[in-house]
Formats: structure tokens, C-alpha cells, sequence
């Protein structure tokens, strides 16, 4: 069951890479994977294999970092912050 979840996943991605490419008329190369789930090499390992692209891990924390970033954004802080470092 668990193979089959993680072959449905790669393939998911391997569709998305498609059509990003159709919709921003580019051919990618590579696909970085970020957070948790980076760190499942299997998935990873199906994922380069579905897409045909070479699969980049890391960071780790990237999951965080994102989040983070978009909790910010809500409040105003990158213009604040961005006036601050202006000066």
C-alpha cells in the first residue's frame, strides 16, 4: 500500500512539473525539494525518476521558513523592515 501511495505521489509531481512547464512555456532541469520530506530518499529517488529531473534535497527547515515568511508578509513586516534597512 505504501508503494503504491508513494508511486501515486511521484507521478502527481511528475504531472505538475508538466504543466508548470506548459503554463510558463519553460523546461525545467532540476526540482528542489524542501521541509520534512526531503529527507525520504525513496520518494525522492521516484520523484527524479517520474519527472526525469534531477531532484535537489534540503533545507530541511524549509517547511519553516516559508510559513514564517507568509505570516510576515500578513502583517506588513518585510515593508517595515525594508524602510529600516533603507535608512
Amino acid at each position: 500500500m505504501v508503494q503504491c501511495i508513494y508511486y501515486s505521489l511521484a507521478h502527481c509531481y511528475a504531472s505538475t512539473v508538466k504543466e508548470l512547464e506548459t503554463a510558463t512555456g519553460r523546461k525545467f532541469k532540476h526540482l528542489h525539494i524542501l521541509g520534512g520530506g526531503s529527507q525520504d530518499v525513496y520518494l525522492n529517488s521516484l520523484t527524479a525518476e517520474a519527472t526525469g529531473l534531477q531532484v535537489h534535497v534540503g533545507p530541511v527547515e524549509g517547511t519553516v521558513i516559508g510559513n514564517l515568511m507568509v505570516q510576515l508578509m500578513t502583517t506588513g513586516a518585510p515593508e517595515r523592515l525594508e524602510r529600516v534597512f533603507q535608512n
